[in-house]
């Protein structure tokens, strides 16, 4: 019996590797997927299992190309894989075989590693395995929602219109994600120009005048005493501020590494004024949508969780999701763990999910859960848009507006004591 080794990731998003014997490839792939594996990489191979903490180096039966490294550090446009998908689904559903859907998406697509990407897949299909399963090779550019709803049309006889569900969510999903980057990095641009002005000015440019004050004598009035105080703080420990910067900010790094401290951190985004709202609902958008995705197509309940769970980065809403599953396991429901889990979840999710629970239409109920909070999310993000803009362009001419007074006064101040 051929032998393959794998690399995968497991429910806790560590890297795991070795070998397994099973009679084909496709039946590898789904034994490890039964053990809630996400797989990353599979060949067959009679070589001592991977060691998955350490690097893998070309040998007998690996081969390395640089078409190959290109895959496994970077991942094609998100904007492109969805126009690839809405393609395949049409072609599909217009009757062209799978692997002539490939074949053609591959000629047309230019971006050089999803075109690597789709002439794998195809050999792949050409090889007898599921697109699924050729697709699961691959999860920087098909993560697992993608495979897992691909793989529930494959089994329904629904191919065309599950890539094409997929495709949709994708979208909707990119789109907010849009809005909601486009909201945070409009204040943290302008609070950057505004530290970097006056830190320029209070840094480099008062200092310079600082001599010219001292010569023409006087009292100094007080803003210009205040600028003068933290031009001399700045120059005099610059150093020391910068290895404060860089201190603090490796250690809020290296303390996210560890688990226990960022899951507090990661609850406490949520929770942050203004934009812990938008982090929040953005956690439930996401989660309504891709649950209700999978288990509308078809997906059992505990797989559907654990493929949304690896669509989301904050560990607070990921172990929460581990309670889920957990419960659902000794034979409760879902909507008694979401409505607990009030520090991530609005009780309206937990009151429709209810409801779709006891009619039956789970999927139905989560789709309006994540209209609802995804309505909600973006007239928060336009109100605070045209609330913050306003505020934050007069704090910066405030700011600046002040340092520019006080250097002005401090001139002033000399010529009238001439």
């Amino acid at each position: 019996m051929p032998q393959y080794r794998y690399q995968a990731v497991d429910k806790n998003n560590k890297t795991v590797g070795g070998t397994l014997e099973s009679e084909s490839m496709a039946a590898a792939s789904a034994q490890l997927r039964q053990s809630g594996l996400s797989i990353t990489a599979m060949q067959e191979t009679a070589a001592p299992p991977v060691d998955a903490g350490a690097p893998e180096r070309p040998g007998p039966g690996f081969s390395f190309s640089f078409n190959d490294l290109l895959i496994k550090i970077s991942s094609a446009k998100q904007g492109e894989v969805i126009l690839t998908l809405r393609q395949m689904a049409a072609l599909i559903e217009a009757g062209v075989s799978v692997v002539s859907s490939l074949a053609i998406l591959e000629r047309q697509t230019r971006n050089r590693k999803l075109k690597f990407t789709l002439q794998k897949v195809r050999e792949d299909v050409e090889g007898g395995n599921a697109l699924s399963d050729a697709m699961e090779k691959f999860p920087k550019v098909f993560p697992p929602a993608i495979t897992t709803t691909v793989r529930t049309g494959e089994t329904s006889g629904l191919l065309d219109t599950s890539i094409e569900q997929i495709a949709g969510y994708l979208e909707e999903k990119a789109s907010l994600r849009g809005q909601v980057i486009t909201s945070l990095i409009y204040p943290a641009v302008v609070f950057s120009a505004t530290i970097f002005v006056i830190g320029f000015m209070v840094g480099f440019v008062i200092p310079r005048i600082i001599p010219f004050l001292e010569m023409m004598g006087g009292e100094l009035p007080w803003n210009t005493r205040i600028l003068v105080t933290a031009a001399n703080l700045v120059s005099g420990h610059l150093k020391d501020i910068g290895l404060t910067v860089l201190g603090v900010a490796g250690g809020g790094i290296l303390l996210y590494r560890i688990r226990r401290a960022r899951y507090y951190m990661d609850l406490y985004m949520m929770r942050l004024p203004f934009f812990g709202f938008i982090i929040r609902y953005s956690m439930i958008v996401q989660f309504a949508k891709t649950l209700s995705l999978l288990i509308g197509s078809g997906v059992g309940i505990v797989e559907s969780l654990r493929t949304t769970q690896n669509t989301i980065a904050n560990l607070a809403v990921r172990d929460a999701i581990d309670n889920f599953i957990g419960n659902i396991l000794l034979g409760e429901g879902l909507s008694g763990p979401i409505a607990q889990a009030g520090h991530i979840f609005t009780p309206m999710v937990g009151s429709m999910v209810k409801v779709g629970e006891e009619t039956g239409n789970l999927d139905a109920s989560l789709v309006r859960v994540g209209n609802i909070h995804k309505d909600i999310l973006e007239s928060y993000i336009k109100k605070l848009n045209s609330s913050l803009e306003p505020f934050l362009i007069l704090t910066l001419a405030g700011m600046v507006g002040f340092v520019a007074w006080g250097m002005v006064a401090g001139m002033l101040s000399g010529y009238n004591v001439k």
